[in-house]
């Protein structure tokens, strides 16, 4: 993500630019989609930041007076009415982390949903080849003979079968597999998309892991619209 671009959305966030300017960047997030996803995917960043702090510092409050009504009770000898009250107090506390954890944090199916981005098919870029035709019938659910077209067909090339059949075996949650043939890919090219494949199938396995261990030998210079997804998901395995 551009620096100078998360500067701006900083700026913007806090009601710290001028009118021309928000006029300016409103605009631009209306023309500009590359820009505007960037400013989508910061305010995700910041909140949850926001969340994971406030989320903390309820907690701390929740445990500061635990403890302070806990000493009050055992200086008292032990009041029932006091006990009641403790437990009162840690039901309630428990209720709205509960509601918390269920309202705030996605599920594993969402947090895929929100990272995943699928990749341009072979039949979408006008192309007739066998490849076309076999991915055509992955997504049009015939999937049996979707996979024999992949292993089978004989004019198409063993690099254009796994990087294919890494991409499928992801959408059918066979993470193995899903590492299995992104190794069998040499095409430098699609270096970023394999690392952002194999990322996912090791979410999908819950190895975290081997996920933080990946995600720790990221390139620098891979593409921001990977390095971005990541980053997602990486906010989603502590």
């Amino acid at each position: 993500m551009n620096e100078d671009n998360q500067i701006l959305y900083r700026r913007y966030l806090d009601n710290d630019l001028t009118e021309v300017e928000k006029s300016d960047f409103e605009s631009r997030l209306e023309s500009d989609g590359e820009f505007k996803q960037g400013f989508d995917i910061f305010k995700s960043m910041e909140n949850f930041l926001d969340k994971k702090e406030a989320l903390g510092g309820a907690l701390d409050a929740a445990r500061d007076y635990h403890r302070e009504v806990r000493e009050k009770d055992l200086g008292s000898g032990g009041n029932s009415k006091v006990r009641k009250l403790i437990l009162g107090v840690i039901g309630t506390a428990a209720v709205m982390c509960a509601v918390y954890l269920i309202t705030q944090n996605p599920s594993k199916e969402q947090v895929f949903e929100k990272v995943y981005a699928v990749a341009p098919w072979p039949s979408q870029r006008g192309d007739n080849s066998s490849l076309a035709e076999a991915t055509s019938n992955y997504q049009n659910n015939q999937k049996d003979i979707a996979f024999d077209s992949l292993y089978n067909a004989l004019t198409i090339s063993a690099q254009d079968k796994y990087y294919w059949l890494s991409e499928v075996y992801l959408l059918e949650n066979q993470p193995d597999s899903v590492l299995k043939y992104t190794t069998l890919v040499l095409d430098s090219e699609k270096r970023d998309r394999l690392f952002f494949l194999r990322a996912l199938a090791y979410y999908n396995k819950d190895d975290i892991s081997a996920l933080k261990n990946h995600l720790d030998n990221a390139h620098a210079d891979m593409h921001d619209f990977y390095q971005e997804r990541l980053f997602i998901l990486s906010s989603n395995i502590d």
